[in-house]
């Protein structure tokens, strides 16, 4: 495991390496998957592609699922230099948990020190949440019986890991500011479930359980990845894009309508990560 992650380092590394001497090394990532707004993000004014590589250029498992494009981006934002993860592997896709989280891993390794994960989600707090929001996720429970801490080679640091605060606060509020400064309303305080380990939706009795267990969103991803992060000393954060109600809850579910409504938040989603960037010094004062 260690020397598969120690490979895509180096691959990184030397794909990357004239960029890293003309710009910087990034200490700042994201990560999309089916909330993905990374082209309308290159449309905005001092923002510059400065090279891509595909995850199979870098031995980077690569996703199956519409909408991932498999792709490290480097990327200047205000002068600021950015990884921009354009799709991730999920456990729904075959692949294990090391596996789902070895770019995060390896972009740790390189001296990314904030990650910000941003995923699609199903909503179970109708009274809370609805399809369209960005909600901002203070915790979460992961029922996939799965983690990324498993193993002999898995931890970076000895004993256990404390999963207290993986979901870091004073990024978060750093997004609130932001937001409210461009009149985007953004939600907080979600608890996040992650549920499922096949490509399957949940049943109305498992939406159910998990409104009882107090459970406000639905989702497949970036918890292992969070998990990974907060055991790397990374600060981590999920912003969720809500795109649908649960199960049995509303109308019937499926990808094609959640990649609609993405497709109405894209520009506001773009936005939030522009403005985030260049309130960086924010981040680093609090």
């Amino acid at each position: 495991q260690c020397r598969e992650l120690f490979h895509v380092h180096n691959m990184i590394q030397m794909h990357f390496k004239k960029c890293f001497k003309e710009v910087g090394i990034p200490i700042l990532s994201f990560s999309t998957g089916t909330a993905n707004c990374f082209k309308e993000i290159l449309e905005m004014t001092g923002v510059s592609l400065v090279k891509t590589c595909s995850y199979d250029q870098l031995n980077i498992p690569v996703p199956s699922v519409e909408g991932h494009a498999g792709k490290l981006h480097l990327v200047l934002i205000l002068e600021t230099p950015v990884f921009f993860c354009e799709g991730r592997v999920q456990l729904s896709d075959g692949f294990t948990p090391t596996e789902v989280v070895l770019l995060t891993r390896a972009l740790g390794l390189l001296g990314v020190k904030k990650s910000i994960f941003i995923n699609a989600s199903g909503t179970v707090n109708l009274e809370k949440y609805q399809p369209g929001d960005f909600v901002l996720v203070s915790d979460h429970i992961n029922f996939s019986g799965q983690s990324p801490l498993c193993g002999r080679d898995a931890p970076f640091f000895e004993g256990f890991t404390d999963l207290a605060k993986v979901h870091n606060v004073c990024l978060q509020k750093v997004f609130m500011e932001v937001a409210k400064t461009i009149n985007i309303k953004i939600k907080c305080g979600a608890i996040y479930g992650l549920t499922k380990t096949a490509k399957e939706f949940e049943t109305p009795a498992e939406v159910r359980m998990f409104k009882m267990l107090g459970v406000d969103l639905l989702g497949m991803s970036s918890v292992l990845e969070s998990i990974a992060c907060v055991n790397m000393g990374i600060e981590a954060m999920i912003l969720s894009v809500v795109t649908n109600e649960g199960v049995g809850l509303g109308s019937s579910v499926n990808h094609e309508a959640n990649l609609q409504v993405i497709e109405t938040c894209k520009k506001d989603l773009a936005q939030l990560v522009y403005r985030f960037v260049g309130h960086l010094e924010m981040v680093h004062q609090s």
